[in-house]
C-alpha cells in the first residue's frame, strides 16, 4: 500500500495497493474525496488513470517472504540472509515490525557485555535510523549491506535489558521491516593462573678446610764443650844470702804454680724439631685441594751454613 497524491492541507489523498507477488492478485485505487462531484478536467484525468492502472495489473515472482511475515523483493532477501551469516555471534532476536515516520518502533532486548548486530530488511523505506533510548549501549556504526538493507553494530558496556527505537524515512506512514539481531559476547579476560616457575637456586657451598702439617727438621745445633785442665808444676827458686862470714848460707825454696789449660771441642748435635704449620683453604665447589710440597731447597744449605760458620768458631777458641 502506497500514497501517491496527498493534498497540501493533508485532508484528501489517494492510496494504491499492488498485489503483485500472488498468483490471484489484484490491483486496487481508493480515493479519499468524492472525485465525481468535481469539477474540471482533473477530476476526469484522476479516474481515467486509476482504471487504466488497476487494469495493467500482473503476477510477478520477484518476491519472497522473510519469517513468513514480511514481503520483500528476492534480492533484498539475498542481501538480509547473507548480512545475518556474516554477523558473528548467536541469535537474540527476529521478527518483522512496522515503522513510522513519527516517532520510532522500539524493541527491547536482554544483552550481555559486547556487541549487538543488528540487520533490518525495509523494502518501503530506503533508510531507517537506529537509537539506543534505554540502557547502557551505543551506535558504533551503520552501514548498507544491500538495496534497502541496514548493518549496524551496537556496543554494549554491561549486562542489562537495552531499548532500540527504529525509525523509517519519509517515504510511507507505515513501513514494514523485518529485523534479526545476534549477540556476540566478549570472552571474559581470563584470570591468569600463575604458573609455578621452578626456581633457580645457585648454592655456592664454602667449605674451609684447615690443613694441619707436622714437620719434622733435624736442625743442627752447634754444641760448644769447653775442657779446663789445671796442672801444678813445681817451681824451685834458689836464693844465695851472701853475709860477711866466712860462710854462705843457700836456700831452695820450692814454689808451686797453678797452669790453666783450656781445650774447646766443637761437636754438632742433631735436635730434633716439630714444627706444626697451620694453613686455612677457602674453596667454593667444585672443590679444588692443592698438595702442598715442602721445599727443602733453601732449608739444606741454611744448615750448612751454620754448620761450618760454628766449626769456625770452634777452632778460632782452640788458638787462643
Amino acid at each position: 500500500m502506497k500514497i501517491v497524491a496527498l493534498s497540501p492541507n493533508g485532508l484528501a489523498g489517494i492510496v494504491v495497493h499492488d498485489k503483485f507477488w500472488d498468483s490471484q492478485g489484484y490491483r486496487a485505487v481508493y480515493i479519499s474525496f468524492e472525485v465525481e462531484a468535481a469539477g474540471g478536467g482533473a477530476a476526469e484525468k484522476i479516474l481515467v488513470n486509476a482504471v487504466e492502472w488497476v487494469k495493467k495489473w500482473q503476477y510477478r515472482d520477484v518476491t519472497e517472504l522473510l519469517g513468513n511475515i514480511v514481503r520483500v523483493p528476492k534480492e533484498t532477501a539475498s542481501k538480509f540472509r547473507e548480512a545475518v551469516a556474516r554477523a558473528p555471534g548467536e541469535k537474540l532476536f527476529e521478527d518483522g515490525v512496522l515503522l513510522n515516520e513519527e516517532g520510532g518502533t522500539e524493541i527491547e532486548l536482554s544483552t550481555a557485555p559486547g556487541k549487538l548486530h543488528l540487520v533490518v530488511a525495509h523494502p518501503t523505506a530506503d533508510a531507517i535510523g537506529i537509537e539506543i533510548v534505554k540502557g547502557c549501549a551505543k551506535v558504533v556504526n551503520i552501514t548498507k549491506a544491500g538495496s534497502r538493507v541496514t548493518y549496524a553494530v551496537i556496543e554494549v558496556e554491561k549486562s542489562g535489558a537495552i531499548v532500540l527505537s527504529l525509525r523509517a524515512g519519509s517515504d510511507t506512514s507505515l513501513n514494514p521491516a523485518y529485523v534479526s539481531t545476534k549477540q556476540e559476547v566478549l570472552a571474559p579476560t581470563p584470570t591468569p593462573t600463575p604458573t609455578p616457575t621452578p626456581a633457580t637456586v645457585t648454592v655456592t657451598t664454602t667449605i674451609t678446610t684447615t690443613y694441619t702439617t707436622t714437620q719434622t727438621m733435624v736442625v743442627p745445633t752447634v754444641v760448644t764443650t769447653t775442657y779446663v785442665t789445671t796442672t801444678t808444676i813445681p817451681t824451685t827458686y834458689t836464693t844465695t844470702i851472701r853475709v860477711y862470714e866466712t860462710a854462705t848460707a843457700t836456700t831452695t825454696v820450692v814454689k808451686y804454680e797453678t797452669v790453666t789449660t783450656t781445650r774447646t771441642s766443637v761437636t754438632t748435635v742433631p735436635i730434633e724439631k716439630t714444627v706444626e704449620k697451620t694453613t686455612t683453604h677457602t674453596v667454593t665447589t667444585p672443590q679444588t685441594v692443592y698438595e702442598r710440597v715442602v721445599d727443602w731447597s733453601t732449608t739444606i744449605p741454611i744448615a750448612v751454613i751454620l754448620l761450618v760458620v760454628g766449626i769456625a768458631i770452634g777452632y778460632l777458641i782452640k788458638r787462643r
